[in-house]
């Protein structure tokens, strides 16, 4: 597997030649296989939506991926919306091996945001991450999870709600050359979708 890029500069226009051919580097997705399948990781500056049934190991997926990419000059930033205090949460995902104590608090590091999310508007919650991200320099950041976003938006629709603030979020990650993952449950995010998206629901419904 494809090792990640060491530059972690975001690209602009001047860096495209007449004749070069920019690579996408992958970033390790932390599981055995899951690599392969994906053709050699997740592409890096990307932003991808891990979505499934209760229980299935999202949020374990999660911290492989975390784990596995970050380092104490790039560190991933796990930010908690679920109102699960982390340290139960990681209480659970030590039972693996890939968890390593060391990396908690230096390159893997948690932001709660349970208290903003449900107290605040989706903006407030937009500029927290960003000051976090900007601060840590973070190069992987997961936001767990969609489900609390959908009711913050639904309860304070006035201000831009879920997709202006995932566009936000989207466009901020690549401009910081950061790869985010954004977790939720398939059935809701469905709902959610063509609940707030007029082109989800009329290319999918």
């Amino acid at each position: 597997m494809k090792s990640p890029a060491k530059s972690k500069k975001p690209l602009g226009a001047g860096a495209f030649g007449a004749s070069e051919k920019v690579e996408i580097a992958s970033l390790p997705t932390g599981v055995g296989g899951l690599g392969e399948i994906l053709g050699g990781g997740f592409p890096e500056f990307s932003f991808n939506l891990i979505a499934g049934m209760p229980g299935c190991g999202k949020t374990t997926l999660a911290h492989q991926i975390a784990f596995a990419n970050a380092t104490n000059e790039r560190p991933a930033l796990y930010f908690t919306i679920l109102g699960e205090p982390v340290l139960k949460m990681l209480q659970y995902q030590q039972q693996f091996s890939f968890f390593d104590p060391a990396k908690i608090g230096k390159s893997v590091r948690f932001v709660n945001l349970s208290d903003m999310a449900l107290q605040s508007d989706l903006t407030d919650v937009l500029d927290a991450i960003v000051r976090e991200v900007t601060a840590a320099n973070a190069g992987i950041v997961v936001l767990d999870s969609f489900q609390t976003l959908v009711r913050a938006a639904t309860s304070d629709p006035a201000h831009g709600g879920v997709w202006d603030f995932v566009h936000r979020l989207n466009q901020f990650l690549t401009s910081s050359a950061a790869t985010g993952f954004l977790i939720g449950e398939y059935a809701r995010w469905n709902r959610a979708c063509r609940r707030f998206s007029p082109w989800w629901t009329a290319s999918c419904g």
